[in-house]
């Protein structure tokens, strides 16, 4: 159910915010078959390629992440060095076929390697993913971390890794059953293109070796540190540009710096970043398929429960450590007084409300609750093996855990 839950509710559930942030006046040259282009690029000299400084954990990735309204709405990330560390697993080595990695990928279907982007070969795909090394050079096991940001077309992907551009190039140069590529460069980041933007090709689906469960193409960039892939031209300048510093970033706003750094404290291996909070308009909104009549019944019901103090930004994610499983939180508020005053009004949520999709009091998915607050950020643990999956659905389920007034 989780799953065929993750598989549309992205697509069916959510609507975009705006569009993809432009880049600050960089341009590059029309991609030729078979070509690498000139730099077409302002003030960078053709093959000068400097790649953004970074830091570990899902701050260092958020930097790689262009700033836009469109982005701040939908950020999911993993960590899988921190998964693998969690529950103990070995990461499979380079003699590892296709069925040692397969065991690999088959975990519970509420690990977060299920929510990984198509180019991570973690995603819903994985399957289809595991010979990506013999076409782009790298899989799986070259993947740290990776995020994936935004609402469908406009969907961006950035990993993290140990990545080799020569062998990519290589790769794609003995492929002779890949579709035919586009080779484009920005700023000195050379970038592969597969099709038109947005184009469905059916008789393409997963065509190797960059093709979607829908025929789509793609534009992929590969770095040594990292890797971009968009669906759309507009979508891999302003990745390129973000990573050059010449466009911001999300780890440039404060509100997403603060929930990077707060998943990073509470070391979870997977999380989700949205400055769509859970308010009482928002929700109700969400789910105005319900007759004004039932609307007004829950929002009745809702009022009766203890609400947090309004709160800018937050994210939640999955961690596991020496006494379990839990749910990360991480809530962004404009005072350091309404942080402190929201982690009693969390723990009262908690033990006096209850979900809307269960009719479960909350206190039933939790086995314990850690929460404090340090400056205007709200930190909190909430333990229990039920949380594997719950960071996550809640949000897809509407169902209003962290509602504020």
């Amino acid at each position: 159910m989780l799953l065929a839950i993750v598989s549309v509710a992205t697509v069916l559930l959510l609507t975009a915010c705006g569009g993809a942030s432009e880049s600050k006046g960089t341009k590059d040259q029309p991609a030729t078959s078979g070509a690498t282009e000139a730099n077409g690029t302002t003030g960078a000299p053709s093959g000068a390629v400097t790649e953004i400084k970074q830091t570990s954990g899902f701050l260092g990735l958020i930097g790689s992440i262009p700033d836009s309204v469109h982005n701040r709405a939908w950020v999911q990330v993993n960590d899988y060095r921190r998964f693998r560390e969690a529950f103990d697993i070995q990461l499979p080595g380079s003699e590892a076929d296709e069925d040692a990695l397969m065991e690999y990928l088959l975990r519970p279907i509420d690990m977060p390697q299920f929510f990984g982007s198509f180019i991570s070969g973690y995603g819903q795909f994985a399957s289809q993913a595991l010979e990506r090394r013999r076409y782009l050079g790298f899989d799986l096991r070259d993947v740290h971390r990776g995020g994936e940001v935004g609402f469908p077309p406009q969907v961006l992907e950035v990993l993290q890794g140990d990545f080799d551009p020569g062998v990519t190039a290589q790769a794609l140069a003995a492929c002779a059953e890949c579709e035919p590529h586009e080779e484009s460069e920005r700023a000195g980041i050379k970038f592969y293109s597969w099709g038109e933007d947005l184009r469905l090709e059916i008789e393409k689906i997963f065509a190797p070796p960059a093709y979607d469960n829908l025929g789509r193409g793609s534009h992929i960039a590969v770095q040594t540190n990292q890797v971009f892939r968009s669906l759309e031209l507009a979508g891999m300048r302003s990745l390129i540009d973000t990573s050059l510093g010449r466009q911001d970033s999300l780890a440039e706003v404060e509100q997403f710096r603060l929930l990077a750094a707060g998943l990073d404290e509470l070391n979870a291996y997977g999380g989700l970043f949205t400055d769509q909070t859970q308010s009482m308009d928002q929700i109700l909104a969400d789910i105005g398929t319900f007759t004004q009549e039932a609307q007004a019944a829950l929002k009745s019901r809702l009022e009766m429960e203890p609400l947090l103090l309004p709160y800018d930004a937050f994210a939640t994610g999955a961690g596991r450590d020496s006494q379990g499983q839990y749910m990360a939180v991480v809530l962004v508020h404009p005072s350091e007084r309404s942080a402190r005053r929201n982690v009693e009004l969390l723990r009262r949520r908690i033990e006096e409300a209850q979900s809307m999709w269960t009719n479960e009091p909350w206190s039933k998915f939790f086995d314990e609750m850690e929460i404090r607050s340090e400056g205007a950020v709200l930190l909190g643990k909430l333990r229990g093996e039920r949380t594997r999956s719950l960071w996550i659905q809640f949000i897809f389920q509407r169902d209003p855990l962290l509602l504020h007034e």
